[in-house]
């Protein structure tokens, strides 16, 4: 619910013509909404270690809530456009 959250935000701020950079701040809220309770349990001994397989899903996960941010923020700028 939190993801759906920041994405509505975002999109509000792009149509309210902010700086495109909140996109960035609003990546990293949702990275950590994801990432919360695995990077939690990483302190703990029989969880699972930190692998280049983890690596590649955190990384990836990174880019994607990257792209879901500035596009939620291009849609709020397009719809301000074409409202006018």
């Amino acid at each position: 619910m939190l993801a759906f959250g920041v994405l509505a935000a975002l999109g509000l701020a792009g149509y309210a013509g902010w700086s495109w950079w909140m996109a960035v701040p609003a990546a990293g809220l949702l990275t950590l909404q994801s990432w919360w309770v695995p990077l939690w349990r990483l302190g703990e001994p029989e969880q699972y270690p930190w692998s280049k397989k983890i690596t590649a899903y955190f990384v990836t996960g990174v880019v994607a809530d990257l792209v879901m941010a500035v596009a939620a923020f291009g849609l709020g700028r397009v719809l301000r456009w074409m409202i006018g």
